[in-house]
This record gives C-alpha cells, sequence and structure tokens, in this order.
C-alpha cells in the first residue's frame, strides 16, 4: 500500500475478527495503517471475515464503521466536501442470504436522512467477491451463457455502477482461476453520479504474491475535485508552464448584487462587439464541423473568464511543490511487468488453450519483443518529465 499509494484496501475471506486480527498484525504496520475488521463466523474456520485497510491520511477522516454480520462491513470517512461510503462483501457460496442482506443494508443507508445531514456529496462504493458474474460470455473463460443476476439490475436501481466494465467497456478481465475456467466475481461498483472521477482499473496476478486463485484489483479514482487541498497524491500528466501553473478561486459566496449585474453587462457588451460574419452564421449552426463549434466555444468561454477576472472579486493559487508529473515511461515496466505475471499465470493455471494457439503465440512474441525494447529505453528516461 505505501509503495503504490494505496489509501483503501479491502480484503475477503480473512478468517479473523478483530480480536485475533489485531494479535497476527506485525507491529511496524499497525503504525502506519488503520484496520477495520468484521465479525467471524463462529462455528466456521473458513469463508467469512472482511477487512478494510485505510493510510494514516485517510483515517483522520474516520466517522465510523458498521460490523453488518461476518460477510459484510462498512467504513465511512467523511471530508469537508464529501463523505466516502466504502463497503466491503463476501459472498460465501453456501450463503444465498448474504447478497439481498447487503441491498437492503445499501437501501437502508440511502434513505437515512442522518447521513445527509453529514454532507449533500455522497459517494457509496461497493466492493468484494460476490461469487457471481453478469455477463457470462465476457465475464467467464471459456464462455457459457447464463442469465444475469437480478442483484446486479438491483444495484443499477441503486444508482451504482460497475467501475471495470465502465472503463473497459466488454474487455475481458477475469479474476478468479480455478481447474481451467477463469471468471471476474470480484467486482468494485461506484456511484454512478461519481463515475466520471474513475481513472484507472488494473489486475494484477497474485500467483507470486499472495499465492492465491483471485488476482488483486486496483481501482483508481481522481478525487482532486473532491478532497480540498489533496496534494500529496496529486499528479499530472505535464505540469503547465508559465501564468498557466496556477488556478483561480472566484468568492462567489460574498459578491454583491451589482457585481453580479456588472459581470452579466460585461458579457452582454462583448457579445454585443462581436465580429456580425459569426453573428450571422448562427442561423447554420447545425451545419458547422466539430472544429468550428470548438472555435465558438473557445470564444465564448474567452469572454466569460474575461468578464470574471474583470468584475469579480478572485484570488490566484500557485500549484504546490509537491504536485509531481507523471511519468508515462517509467510506468511502462510495472504495467509490463503485470502482463508477463498475467500471461504466466494463465499458462499454469488458467485457459491454456488461450494462449498455446498459433495466432496467440505470434502475438505475444511480437509483444515481448517490444517490452524487452522498452524496459531498456525507460531506464534512460526514467526520472524525466517533460
Amino acid at each position: 500500500m505505501q509503495e503504490n499509494q494505496v489509501d483503501i484496501m479491502a480484503l475477503n475471506e480473512t478468517n479473523l475478527d478483530q480480536k485475533n486480527g489485531i494479535f497476527k498484525t506485525p507491529d511496524n504496520f499497525k503504525e502506519q495503517f488503520y484496520i477495520y475488521w468484521s465479525s467471524k463466523q463462529c462455528n466456521k474456520h473458513k469463508g467469512s471475515g472482511v477487512v478494510l485497510i485505510c493510510s494514516r491520511k485517510w483515517n483522520k477522516h474516520y466517522q465510523g464503521h458498521k460490523i453488518h454480520s461476518p460477510y459484510l462491513l462498512s467504513v465511512y470517512f467523511l471530508f469537508r466536501n464529501v463523505l466516502f461510503c466504502i463497503w466491503i462483501v463476501y459472498a460465501a457460496p453456501q450463503n444465498k442470504t448474504i447478497l439481498p442482506n447487503t441491498l437492503e443494508q445499501l437501501k437502508k443507508e440511502m434513505r437515512d436522512e442522518t447521513i445527509y445531514k453529514k454532507s449533500n456529496n455522497i459517494i457509496h462504493i461497493l466492493t468484494g467477491d460476490f461469487n457471481l458474474i453478469t455477463n457470462g460470455l465476457i465475464d467467464r473463460t471459456p464462455p457459457q451463457h447464463i442469465s444475469r443476476p437480478k442483484f446486479f439490475d438491483d444495484l443499477e436501481t441503486l444508482g451504482l455502477i460497475d467501475s471495470y466494465r465502465k472503463l473497459d467497456g466488454e474487455a475481458q478481465g477475469n479474476i478468479y482461476h480455478k481447474e481451467g475456467v477463469s471468471t471476474r466475481i470480484d467486482q468494485i461498483w461506484v456511484s454512478e453520479t461519481h463515475s466520471n472521477k474513475l481513472v484507472n482499473f488494473s489486475i494484477t496476478p497474485s500467483t507470486f504474491i499472495t499465492h492465491s486463485d483471485h488476482d488483486i484489483i486496483t481501482l483508481t479514482m481522481d478525487t482532486s475535485d473532491l478532497i480540498r487541498n489533496n496534494r500529496k497524491n496529486t499528479v499530472y500528466d505535464k505540469l503547465p508552464t508559465g501564468n498557466t501553473h496556477s488556478r483561480v478561486m472566484y468568492d462567489c459566496d460574498n459578491i454583491e448584487m451589482e457585481k453580479w449585474d456588472n459581470f452579466w453587462l460585461n458579457i452582454k457588451n462583448q457579445l454585443n462587439s462581436l465580429d456580425q460574419d459569426l453573428l450571422e452564421d448562427r442561423a447554420n449552426f447545425k451545419e458547422y464541423s466539430q472544429e468550428d463549434i470548438d472555435r465558438y466555444w473557445d470564444k465564448l468561454n474567452g469572454i466569460i473568464v474575461y468578464a470574471a477576472d474583470t468584475e469579480l472579486p478572485r484570488k490566484v493559487f500557485k500549484y504546490h511543490k509537491t504536485f509531481k508529473c507523471y511519468n508515462k515511461k517509467k510506468s511502462r515496466p510495472e504495467r509490463y511487468t503485470n502482463k508477463l505475471l498475467k500471461l504466466l499465470h494463465n499458462y499454469y493455471y488458467g485457459n491454456r488453450q488461450m494462449i498455446t494457439t498459433k495466432n496467440a503465440k505470434s502475438r505475444w512474441t511480437s509483444k515481448i519483443a517490444k517490452y524487452n525494447q522498452d524496459y531498456v529505453t525507460s531506464t534512460k528516461d526514467n526520472y524525466k518529465c517533460n
């Protein structure tokens, strides 16, 4: 977690309660992270218990947690602008009541007015092992026609969305491998209203990490607009230069009506002074190309920004020195290593036929050659930031 700057991690089927879990956790780990445990099924030695691990930074915003059962845990983190409700579930195959109970708890929480008193901006994240798949044709290898479980329809009714399908469409992303069959039973569902903030979904083979038949799934979410001053993990593809290395904040809460009127008049005057050709062309706007629309929108945006800068009170903030620049070349070795680990896992534990055909061998031969070349070139660009 520390190496990859992960703030939240969920584990399933721990077979531990809080007392035994704390006893088995190394002291140095306790100093860096906080752990919240569910209960454990008393009459079972295997197949129950979930846990959430969070960084010290996030734990400062810890609001509480609820142990709904040995299979369901919810933890709450309240920031100034947003409340995160994180649910961890393990749907044991023998217990058919776990997922219906999860839905009931979600519905109950979403109707709870005390939750909305804490924040109007609420994000629900449901993660865990559902032991179900949404589509047997793309969530299973070999594919098999399976009726879509009603559970997933109910999740969508509650306003949640499958994060993997949101980011990767219909691409295969099987996570659980056993006896030549691979499925995507481990999933992360997120409030659809904030699904535009999802950045990346990755799958890391765990064969050489935990020796589990479940791969590790990681969801990256951009919280820069939700969590104020979240500088430590703010990453830019390319840092801006010059005057753009800053941001502007308008004091909208304290603007008097007179200034709003001046702002409106400024925009109106600028629109009236536009080129006559531009105004005459508005009648044929539907015939414009996307390039023309972008050009006109840039002009309109410039008018609004100029009026705001001229008439409204504002402050200019310089980007903090801890902002980082993300080097895509530097991340290549990590991505390629994960792909090769997945290839090895599928060869030894998955569906071997899919990677031993002539076309598959040819495809992987060219890929590995490219990976080797990128491994070499990446060392030269390792710490460059364009």
